[in-house]
């Protein structure tokens, strides 16, 4: 077992340095030493506190320990004796004498420290006396210099390591020779060159180092040089231009000097030796092997500009002498025009999906740009077939400076095409060119490796009735779980016997849905199919990684044949077609935008923007089709982008020209106006190249970077109602304005005064409509005031009918430019045409009563009978919301006769207890009924309540069945109870007629009761029907129900002028399957009135009757056992119709 000291018995923690002699260790840490004996327990033997320590030496004759304040010796080491300083024989102070000069060097004198005596600053001069020097020596200087300490028999070392002096000395005069050594030398120096070498021999005792400067005069003759090349430095922004000449063959050459200027205004013109000192720029290169330079500034008539694109440029090249005079330049012969390059697109680009990640997931990695000026890499990832960049929207960027990887999140399993194009500081790219990688499936998971199964079935055809070049080609659908897509090969037949399989056969369409089974090809991967020529036709089947069965293929072979005599016809000319100014640009870009080609056999589109009318293009047009770009051209192959109807482009080039013969592709310029058209070619090359007049639009670039003028103030607008509405609604047409930057138009809308409209800048416009918005335009909203101070709007205000509405329309352009005041007005009243009651004169249903039943499973709902034999059927309207219109709730049921309805479900589910229900019942006269609504509500189930709640409620008017579950009368309650198990054996033996129900069966047949007493009063049997007119005010004391009589609402139906609830939008959908009204604000409707005591008498059978003793005697006496176990009997009788639990609990 190992043994030692433990840390704690140490100075400090951790030690930096250990020593031994064997018989102990002496460890060094930075609070002192501490001595440890190697035998034995391996204990501490002594400590010493000592900082500052460097390093250590352990022997038998001591220990040595260098520390900041110099050397310490210890001995013995068991004991750390320290011996005096003066046992070391220590120089302290050392002196130094040299030359006359004193030093004290004791404090440098340190391991590792050097002593500095002489500084240039500080410098010792010695004199030149006596010192003579032998022939080809130079004169040396001989001193001592002396160490003296006070202490005798110091041990002293030191070392000379760098002694530096200087002298002048008449080198020609101790050897002759070496002014013709030096003049050759010179002599020797190449055209260019900086320095002369020349040999110098310098011999000394010790080893050292010396400077020798050589200054010479001579005769110069001058050798120009000359310009070699000037040009534009390709791949960058522009404004840079690069110069280059030969290396100067003058000996006396000192540095290169090189002038630039705009040459623009005078090409030929060339500067004298003289003129250049007038220039206020120049490149100098003082490098005779520097013979090229890259220009940013040039003079233009003696002020330093920047190099400008669409500038000129000169350059003369001269050279500059030792001496600052300057040689005759040389003028490069052509002028030079800086451009800015569109950046090339990268040169790769690759697309995986992630092993084992999620579906969608594509890691995306492509080569870096190169231009010189590089911005970002656009990328685009569409779910279709693509040869270009052109056309494709919603692109993806990623700045240069974060690599050239990243991982996106697409659509998982499908079939994605990849686009990439570099886009440099100017906003340019090449996207007719763009690196295109496809298809890539989106999986996810891991690669089976396994393909799908091969396709069977497959056919070829010629496409019958067609001008040739295309062949249908049909199979029998793929099943497997995993097939994503179909790639069909197509291959001129080269033999009689057709192969098994297709690798390295052209692509002529993929199908990115396996349920498809069929598709038109017309071309040979990027080629036509050409009439009469036999082809192989094969169909593969590719799953989600890409893996398709290339060498088991069905392959079959058809012919393209022309079914058309003689020329074929051309597709129909372009609709849809708009151009306007591109927004918050310098003018110098247009957009346009067209409706999609129907043509079956359509190939591609062609863009014609000029600024000479393109009327007929017949001739333009035989000159370009070989490459249509070369003249400026763009064509998009792509019928159209996913599912867009429209195909829009952004342009920045245009034809410029006074007739179809000068035209020239530039830049776009602003402010001229331009005439746009697109043509639709078919795969025979048929178009419609004449009558372009009818189909083309007129646009004019605007620098909208200064733009401060509104468009034109636009004609009043054309208003129509919309009809079959409430009134809250209508259509606004307008004549759309001419301005080519037009970005939006804004529709204002006010009531009653056309006041509001005299100045918009604090109104928000009821709608804004993108400038292709098509008309007319829907309007439902008034337009709002802002508050321009606290930022506030009134929110939406929505249109009502039978008032004046005042509308105005704003043209807006991309600057924001807009008029605000003086605006052209319309006006219209819009009808409700929904809202028109078709029963006024339908009577209210009085007295709807609604309440749970005591187990929450239904609701029952009571009315009183309509006094017209008219109007004895009813409609029954719920909701979960309140409704003043019947028309936002669900009709329940409908033709009712009787005056009771049992709800159990709502929408085809069961009644939900914790839901709020809205109930209506309005009378029917056979044809038609009121929309009018006064819903009774009926609050969520519970056990203490689950009766009707009517809002405005007053406590005071409670039914005593709501007291009671509510607890305010359970010392009654009790009372009540055994008062009622006597009376009810009183009334066993003699059973009252009108004897008045339980409380749980009140509820159930309260209506019943009350129609048995009109009944009674009228004189009535059960068999006569009895449709008069009663109040069942005890409704109202019980809490289930609340009476809907002939209040105000009825009134106001009668007389036409209810008004709507404040909380009902005018835009309210009129459903009958579903309610959007707003809840009806509560009314305080004042205290309802209690319930009558005599019809609460009557329910409960009338005044108690004083029961005496005696009478109790006479009832036991009379009192029949058999009876009382009949009764128990009916007593034990289940009733399915009623819940009596809630009793028990409440007792």
């Amino acid at each position: 077992m190992e043994t030692g000291v433990g840390l704690h018995s140490l100075l400090s923690w951790p030690p930096f340095e250990m020593h031994s002699d064997g018989n102990y260790v002496v460890v060094m840490s930075p609070r002192g030493i501490d001595v440890v004996e190697v035998d034995g327990l391996h204990s501490s033997v002594t400590s010493k506190g000592v900082t500052g320590l460097k390093g250590g030496y352990l022997d038998s004759s001591g220990l040595y320990v260098v520390g900041d304040d110099g050397l310490h010796v210890y001995d013995p080491v068991t004991s750390l004796q320290e011996k005096p300083r003066e046992h070391q024989r220590r120089a302290d102070p050392l002196t130094v004498l040299y030359g006359g000069r004193t030093w004290d060097i004791t404090d440098t004198t340190h391991p590792g420290m050097a002593t500095v005596l002489v500084t240039p600053d500080d410098p010792i001069q010695i004199p030149q006396v006596s010192d003579v020097a032998a022939p080809g020596r130079l004169p040396m200087h001989t001193g001592a210099m002396t160490l003296t300490a006070p202490q005798g028999g110091a041990w002293v070392w030191a070392r000379s390591s760098n002694l530096n002096y200087s002298g002048t000395w008449d080198l020609a005069a101790a050897n002759g020779g070496i002014e013709m050594a030096f003049q050759s030398a010179i002599s020797a120096i190449g055209p260019g060159s900086t320095s002369a070498t020349l040999h110098v021999q310098l011999q000394s005792p010790a080893d050292g180092a010396i400077k020798v400067r050589v200054t010479y005069d001579w005769q110069r003759v001058e050798v120009p040089t000359v310009i070699v090349g000037l040009e534009d430095r390709p791949n960058d922004g522009g404004g840079v231009i690069e110069a280059s000449w030969l290396p100067a063959e003058d000996a006396a050459w000192f540095a290169y000097r090189l002038y630039v200027w705009d040459s623009t205004d005078d090409p030929l013109w060339e500067p004298t030796a003289n003129d250049i000192h007038f220039f206020s720029t120049y490149i100098r290169s003082t490098y005779w092997s520097h013979t090229n330079a890259t220009v940013t500034q040039a003079d233009h008539d003696g002020v330093t500009e920047t190099l400008q694109n669409d500038r000129m440029y000169r350059a003369a090249i001269a050279i500059e002498y030792v001496d600052g005079t300057i040689g005759d330049p040389m003028t490069y012969p052509l002028n030079v025009t800086p451009t800015d390059e569109v950046p090339a697109p990268p040169a790769w680009m690759n697309a995986e999906p992630v092993a084992g990640g999620a579906s969608g997931t594509v890691i995306m990695e492509w080569s870096a740009c190169t231009e010189l000026d590089p911005d970002r890499t656009r990328l685009w990832a569409v779910q279709q077939e693509i040869t270009s960049a052109i056309g494709l929207t919603s692109p993806l960027e990623y700045h240069w400076s974060t690599g050239n990887t990243t991982a996106l999140q697409l659509q998982g399993g499908v079939p994605y095409w990849f686009a990439a194009v570099c886009v440099d500081e100017a906003g340019q790219s090449d996207p007719d060119n763009a690196t295109i990688i496809g298809p890539v499936v989106t999986a996810g998971g891991l690669d089976d490796g396994i393909p799908p199964a091969p396709i069977t079935g497959t056919t070829a055809a010629d496409v019958p009735d067609d001008e040739g070049g295309r062949l249908q080609v049909n199979w029998e659908a793929n099943t497997e779980e995993d097939c994503t897509y179909y790639a069909v090969y197509t291959l001129p037949a080269s033999g009689w016997q057709a192969p098994s399989t297709v690798d390295g056969w052209p692509v002529s369409a993929y199908i990115n849905d396996c349920s498809i089974t069929e598709v038109i090809i017309d071309s040979l991967g990027e080629s036509g199919l050409v009439d009469d020529v036999v082809y192989w036709v094969g169909v593969v089947a590719i799953d989600d990684w890409g893996n398709g069965d290339v060498d088991n293929v069905f392959i079959v072979e058809a012919t393209p044949i022309s079914n058309v005599v003689g020329a074929g016809a051309a597709p129909d000319r372009v609709t849809g077609l708009d151009a306007w100014d591109h927004p918050e640009d310098d003018g110098g870009a247009i957009d346009i935008r067209w409706n999609r080609s129907a043509a079956e056999d359509f190939d591609f589109y062609t863009i014609w923007i000029s600024e000479y009318p393109l009327d007929d293009i017949s001739d333009l047009w035989d000159s370009c089709k070989v490459i249509p770009s070369d003249c400026g051209l763009i064509t998009v192959d792509q019928r159209q982008f996913g599912a867009d109807f429209q195909l829009e482009l952004t342009i920045t080039k245009a034809l410029y020209g006074d007739s179809l013969a000068t035209l020239k592709s530039e830049t776009i310029e602003p402010m001229i106006p331009l005439y746009v058209t697109v043509t639709i070619h078919d795969l025979r090359g048929n178009v419609h190249l004449e009558g372009l007049n009818d189909h083309m639009v007129i646009v004019t670039p605007i620098d909208n970077r200064g733009d401060i003028s509104p468009p034109d103030r636009l004609a009043a607008p054309v208003l129509s109602d919309r009809g079959g509405d409430s009134g809250d609604a209508m259509f606004v047409e307008f004549q759309p304005s001419s301005a080519s930057d037009i970005a939006e138009y804004r529709i204002y809308a006010v009531i009653d005064t056309p006041i509001l409209l005299e100045n918009i800048e604090n109104l928000k416009p009821s709608k804004v409509i993108d400038r292709e918005q098509h008309l007319p335009i829907l309007l439902t909203t008034f337009s709002a005031r802002a508050d321009p101070i606290l930022d506030l709007d009134q929110g939406d205000l929505y249109l009502v009918p039978n008032r004046r509405i005042y509308v105005a329309v704003v043209a807006v352009d991309s600057s924001g430019n807009a008029w605000v005041n003086n605006l052209a007005t319309s006006w219209i009243e819009i009808t409700d045409e929904l809202s028109a009651d078709p029963c006024p004169e339908c009577p209210d249903v009085s007295g709807i009563r609604a309440s749970w039943n005591a187990a929450g499973s239904l609701i029952e709902v009571n009315w009183d009978a309509s006094d017209d034999p008219m109007y004895s059927t009813y409609h029954a309207y719920v909701s979960l919301e309140a409704f003043i219109d019947t028309r936002n709730a669900t009709l329940f049921k409908e033709g009712m006769r009787d005056t009771i309805l049992i709800i159990n479900e709502f929408d085809d589910a069961a009644l939900a207890r914790e839901e709020t229900y809205w109930i209506e019942i309005v009378t029917f006269n056979g044809d038609v009924h009121t929309f009018h609504a006064d819903p009774v509500e009926v609050p969520p189930w519970s056990e203490s309540s689950f009766g009707t709640k009517q809002p405005g409620d007053d406590p005071a008017g409670d039914s005593w069945v709501d007291r009671i579950l509510s607890g305010e009368m359970n010392m009654i309650v009790a009372l009540l109870s055994v008062a009622m198990l006597l009376v009810g054996a009183i009334l066993f033996i003699k059973p009252r007629e009108d004897s008045a129900p339980a409380p749980w069966e009140m509820g159930a047949f309260e209506v019943e009761l009350e129609e048995q007493k009109e009944r009674e009063a009228a004189g009535l049997s059960d068999d006569d029907d009895f449709t008069g007119d009663f109040d069942m005010g005890i409704g109202e004391g019980l809490g289930v129900g609340s009476d809907q009589g002939s209040g105000l609402v009825a009134s106001a139906r009668r007389d036409g002028s209810a008004d709507k609830d404040a909380g009902q939008g005018a835009d309210e959908s009129y459903s009958a399957t579903s309610a959007s009204a707003g809840i009806v604000a509560e009314e305080d409707i004042g205290p309802v009135p209690s319930a009558d005591s005599e019809v609460v008498d009557e329910l409960l059978g009338g005044p108690e009757e004083e029961v005496d003793i005696d009478d109790l005697d006479d009832f036991a006496d009379e009192l029949d056992l058999e009876d009382l176990d009949d009764l128990a009997d009916d007593l034990s009788v289940e009733d399915e119709d009623v819940d009596t639990s809630f009793l028990d609990d409440m007792l």
